[in-house]
């Protein structure tokens, strides 16, 4: 998948608006987050979390001579945190070429996001990027799109999908992504897990997509508008929950 437009921002939205982080091995602008200025500060939350990762850092030692992953191509879509960050080098330590956004719009730690994207020397040749703080919808989708689309149109060999955003850009398309995403539910027992499915999937039918297996929120990222719209839908799947279960 490609895209050649950048994300749209809210008329409200340019303090959040994000900068292009440039790889000089690469033909394009292939980072895009927060503020490249954070990467220090990022990179020494991550030396620290390095020694909180034992295991991880044992697949280094063991493996990256061999590099048992050189021919991966992984897209992920994961919370990117200074733990992941150090999952993420690790990755490209045993040979895989990576390309990482978040899982939702909220919980992107920018340190780190700028921080593996200037890579460990801080010379900018870390992994590509897409992913800040805050996002909105339009702005996480292309970020999510980005990270599918790989320079020579070849797309992803592994997926890395916290929230299912890119099984299902992939597998439905972008009219399938709602006008809200609510990601993360915890649920009491299996009848109400199989509860939570039904509705999940009456979303999908209304436009919506929500992982079942979320918690759900709508964040102050989403627009009034998109708000509303979601909730309307989300009404009629409920009714539509309800009338199925009653019929069972």
């Amino acid at each position: 998948m490609t895209s050649s437009t950048t994300p749209s921002v809210g008329p409200d939205a340019s303090a959040r608006k994000p900068h292009t982080f440039h790889n000089d091995r690469r033909t394009d602008p292939d980072f895009r987050g927060r503020d490249f200025s954070l990467a220090a500060q990022g990179r020494n939350a991550i030396r620290l979390a390095e020694h909180e990762m034992p295991v991880l850092m044992a697949l280094r030692a063991c493996y990256a001579v061999s590099a048992p992953l050189a021919r991966a191509r992984i897209t992920g879509t994961v919370r990117t945190t200074v733990q992941r960050t150090v999952l993420i080098e690790t990755l490209v330590q045993l040979g895989a070429q990576v390309r990482w956004t978040g899982s939702n719009v909220l919980p992107t730690q920018d340190p780190a996001a700028a921080a593996v994207a200037a890579g460990p020397g801080g010379d900018r040749l870390g992994v590509p990027v897409f992913t800040w703080k805050r996002q909105g919808p339009d702005e996480f989708w292309w970020c999510v799109d980005q990270a599918l689309s790989w320079l020579d149109g070849d797309g992803p060999t592994i997926l890395l999908d916290d929230a299912a955003c890119c099984t299902v850009l992939l597998d439905q398309g972008v009219e399938m992504t709602g006008p809200a995403a609510m990601p993360h539910v915890t649920v009491d027992g299996e009848d109400e897990y199989f509860e939570m499915r039904r509705f999940a999937g009456n979303l999908v039918v209304e436009g919506c997509f929500v992982p079942p297996m979320h918690n759900w929120f709508l964040s102050a990222a989403h627009g009034e508008d998109a708000i509303e719209e979601f909730l309307a839908h989300a009404g009629r799947a409920m009714s539509g929950t309800q009338e199925e279960l009653v019929g069972l």
